[in-house]
């Protein structure tokens, strides 16, 4: 079945695409409402070449409209007895994991069982709710700990929990302070790397800040050993309905690539030969956007799936989405050439009243956004020019757009 929730990440794995985890769920987080956000994600699924490029898709299904800036694909290649994350600032983590849970009690239970392997048994925590851990013993001096969970919420979703902004705990190893430690949310198990210094392995304190579904916990010992990251280029992205949008997806620029219900991007990297003899490589997934929750009324169905079609043939004007709007809606624009564009936003007296796009372009797709949050309720014109050498027109289209308060 389709994923629940957010931009899902694909990866091929040599043989078909398989479903990895979310991307962006900062975008919920509070206060980031209409905001961009970066989110650093380890990819766990296995990620192999297909043609000699590492390919990827982002997947939307939910009612959502995904406004997509960047994507960046990191490698990093390590030894191989040794293991790779990502902090939520983008630091890269490496560690080993030489031991393994010893006790685990809530609320008096011994639930130890529950939270040694990745199984269908989880625990479900609330807000204030502590976890009492003992870990096995050790010689390490400077450890971490290493944490799984799924965090499931909406309606029927999980236990019931409400749906999470993000997950907090704060952790107290004996007389060892901690800040407190922010996890990621994430709608699949996700490994939750979370640094800290600790001078013993038993009677760790978590208290959570959040609610949450725990699956797995074990703890891991930083490591220093060299490894190497290479950011892989962008070669092509490949959208279902708007065609080639690599150049709005190489570079962070705040002109955005729209992914609506029912839509996907094709994404690939330049492919690395197999690591050497004792090393394994890791990716590391940053995508720079946000998404938001499309309302229910008139005017959000997106339209039809397309199927994914790397040439650009035709110029076009795409209908504004969603319309009626209220106060931002996106515009997306296409040309088979080259040329200089312009988008212009027109009233009914034919004045312009916002100039949201002027610029040379290669042959592609492109999207803006109008904010109209200045304007008044109404109909209004936008205009799509494009223009060759010597500033002829090569094309001219004007569709309406409804801003409706």
């Amino acid at each position: 079945p389709p994923p629940p929730a957010c931009p899902f990440v694909y990866a091929w794995d040599g043989e078909k695409f398989q479903e990895d985890n979310n991307i962006l769920p900062q975008s919920e987080y509070e206060g980031n409402e209409g905001k961009d956000v970066t989110d650093y994600y380890r990819l766990l699924k296995l990620l192999k070449l297909k043609n000699g490029k590492y390919v990827l898709q982002i997947r939307e299904y939910e009612n959502e409209f995904s406004y997509l800036d960047n994507f960046k694909l990191i490698a990093v290649d390590h030894l191989a007895n040794t293991k790779i994350d990502v902090a939520t600032d983008g630091s890269i983590l490496q560690y080993k994991t030489p031991g393994r849970l010893r006790r685990a009690r809530f609320k008096g239970d011994d639930i130890t069982q529950k939270l040694l392997a990745f199984d269908s048994l989880k625990v479900s925590v609330r807000t204030g709710d502590t976890l009492s851990l003992d870990l096995s013993d050790s010689t390490y001096s400077s450890k971490g700990m290493r944490a799984t969970m799924t965090a499931e919420g909406g309606e029927g979703g999980g236990d019931g929990l409400p749906k999470v902004d993000k997950i907090a705990a704060i952790v107290a190893p004996r007389s060892v302070s901690s800040s407190p430690a922010t996890f990621t949310f994430r709608q699949r198990s996700t490994l939750v790397f979370t640094p800290m210094s600790v001078s013993s392995r038993s009677d760790w304190k978590i208290t959570w800040d959040a609610n949450a579904r725990l699956d797995y916990f074990n703890y891991g010992v930083m490591v220093q050993t060299p490894y190497t990251t290479r950011e892989l280029a962008l070669v092509s992205a490949v959208h279902s309905a708007m065609r080639n949008v690599r150049g709005e997806l190489s570079e962070k620029d705040n002109i955005y690539t729209t992914l609506q219900p029912g839509q996907l991007i094709e994404l690939q990297f330049a492919g690395l030969e197999e690591p050497p003899a004792g090393k394994k490589r890791t990716f590391i997934l940053v995508s720079q956007g946000r998404y938001e929750t499309l309302s229910d009324s008139v005017g959000t169905k997106p339209p039809p799936e397309q199927e994914v079609n790397e040439t650009v043939t035709e110029f076009r004007l795409n209908a504004n989405f969603p319309n009626p709007f209220n106060p931002v809606t996106t515009i997306s624009f296409q040309t088979p050439v080259e040329g200089h564009a312009v988008v212009l936003i027109y009233n009914m007296l034919g004045q312009e009243v916002a100039r949201l796009f002027d610029r040379d372009v290669n042959e592609g797709s492109y999207s803006v956004q109008w904010n109209a949050g200045n304007a008044s309720s109404g109909i209004y014109f936008c205009h799509y020019l494009i223009t060759g050498t010597r500033e002829k027109e090569l094309y001219s289209e004007v569709k309406k757009v409804l801003l409706m308060r």
